[in-house]
């Protein structure tokens, strides 16, 4: 079982200017999670090889976008900021979303 001890904020960046819809860019939450650290060869949104970094685990379903910003602090202290490169949403058997995973 997985401790969420970890925090993230997400900044919604939906990278569309339509006028007539509610503006979500800049809104900020913060979630609980779990960040591990270690390099994985992933694939990205377009289908192609990557490192990933950081991978970090929400419990339930998170909306979170690959236009939108991830701030953390990381082991030695420092604000780190990246957008993600992967996001899976985990689901059980009864279909019902156990985590959302988010790679860096």
């Amino acid at each position: 079982m997985l401790s969420f001890d970890d925090k993230v904020q997400i900044t919604r960046q939906d990278g569309s200017r339509d006028p007539w819809s509610t503006p979500e860019e800049g809104k900020s939450n913060a979630y609980d999670c779990r960040i591990e650290y270690g390099s994985r060869l992933i694939r990205n949104q377009f289908g192609q090889e990557v490192i990933s970094n950081e991978h970090i685990y929400f419990p339930g379903y998170v909306n979170v976008g690959y236009a939108d910003e991830l701030s953390w602090i990381d082991l030695s202290v420092k604000e780190r900021t990246s957008k993600p490169a992967s996001i899976e949403v985990i689901k059980d058997l009864d279909n019902i979303p156990r985590m959302t995973v988010v790679d860096l």
